[in-house]
């Protein structure tokens, strides 16, 4: 997978870190630009929290914030509140460079991405 987005823009948590993917696309589920932009603010306002860490936050910590969790689909929150606190998120790009303001990126450390290969 090329990270070279992410590395670019100092998004990159580092080699211990496995990127899974971006959440889903917004654009097949989101009907209103209101709550679009709604959602890209939500995302925005998490990942300032994680300014000062490469603009990812653990997931643990982005649940806290209520605006992120009320923005997450149903999946989304469910998906996010299963995996391990050491987790990281992120924005995210496409594979051209752009950012995708309303989505994130998912990151796992490398053991627990191997651990959860193993278990399926």
């Amino acid at each position: 997978m090329d990270l070279s987005a992410y590395k670019g823009k100092q998004a990159w948590p580092g080699r211990a870190y496995v990127l899974v993917g971006n959440s889903y696309n917004p654009e097949k589920r989101i009907h209103s630009t209101r709550q679009a932009r709604k959602r890209a603010a939500c995302i925005a306002l998490m990942l300032e929290h994680g300014k000062n860490n490469r603009n990812c936050l653990s997931v643990e910590d982005a649940l806290q914030i209520e605006g992120f969790r009320e923005c997450l689909s149903r999946f989304e929150f469910d998906w996010l509140r299963r995996e391990a606190a050491s987790t990281l998120l992120g924005p995210a790009y496409n594979e051209r460079g752009e950012l995708l303001p309303q989505c994130f990126a998912v990151w796992r450390r490398e053991e627990a991405a191997q651990r959860s290969m193993q278990i399926s």
